[in-house]
């Protein structure tokens, strides 16, 4: 029985925090403490990033009409540490196959930096290039806000407006009724 079990400790302390802990108390001992919350920020922030860039998800899913479109739902944080890796989810010799017609949604993804704007120009570009006809689709305010920054580099790239239906108008015309 180990010990955890006997004290009924449920719950784990993530690795990623103790690791914070230790070096906190370790720099606060041996240097001082302004030195060991610094360390605890720096490898906090590491440990963020880290965890941050394998959070990326891409999910594709061709249109039911004769495969004539394919539409890539893109979940998670657009940022340095995951700008490569997202570009190498769309290797060209997977894509050339794709049909002529790609919608990119970001509906649940967050652009927070150059980087990830970057990456995301990299992949349109990658399917523009191969002839097919691409858009952007549902980016949430503050990546807009930030893409709007760089109008310059995203001339001639066509994003989807998608209108915002207010249900409450609605749900009030029908219980009017």
């Amino acid at each position: 029985m180990r010990i955890r079990d006997k004290i009924n400790l449920d719950c784990k302390t993530p690795r990623a925090d103790s690791l914070v802990m230790v070096a906190v108390m370790a720099f606060t001992i041996c240097i001082d403490l302004s030195i060991g919350l610094l360390a605890g920020v720096f490898v906090a922030a590491f440990v963020y990033v880290w965890d941050s860039s394998t959070r990326v998800i891409v999910e594709r899913e061709v249109s039911a009409e004769e495969s004539a479109s394919v539409t890539y739902n893109v979940t998670g944080p657009l940022f340095f540490a995951t700008a490569a890796g997202f570009s190498d989810i769309f290797p060209i010799e997977e894509i050339q196959f794709d049909p002529d017609e790609i919608v990119i949604l970001l509906e649940n993804a967050e652009v927070y930096d150059y980087s990830g704007m970057v990456a995301l120009k990299k992949v349109y570009d990658r399917f523009a290039d191969l002839g097919k006809v691409v858009a952007l689709s549902s980016l949430t305010p503050s990546s807009r806000r930030l893409m709007e920054k760089s109008a310059y580099m995203w001339q001639g790239v066509n994003f989807l407006e998608v209108e915002e239906v207010d249900q409450s108008v609605d749900m009030t015309a029908s219980v009017d009724k």
